[in-house]
């Protein structure tokens, strides 16, 4: 899980075995959960979806019906 430190000052914290020195805004990764107030559990970003606008149809044409016989010509 990743964390971020959100405190204006240095942390030291005990992760596992080792002591790691957290900066302010600083980000890191632990493998146990940590519950502190002063960390912010930093979540992966989404994907951003792309999406295409849908493509009108284009009316079909009408015949344009002006009173005439034309058909027998």
């Amino acid at each position: 899980m990743r964390y971020r430190n959100k405190s204006r000052h240095k942390m030291l914290l005990q992760l596992g075995k080792d002591v790691r020195e957290i900066l302010p805004n600083q980000e890191f990764e632990s493998s146990e959960p940590l519950n502190y107030s002063f960390l912010e559990k930093v979540n992966p970003p989404q994907p951003k979806v792309i999406r295409k606008p849908k493509v009108k149809k284009q009316p079909k044409a009408k015949e344009i019906v002006d009173g005439s016989d034309n058909s027998k010509t």
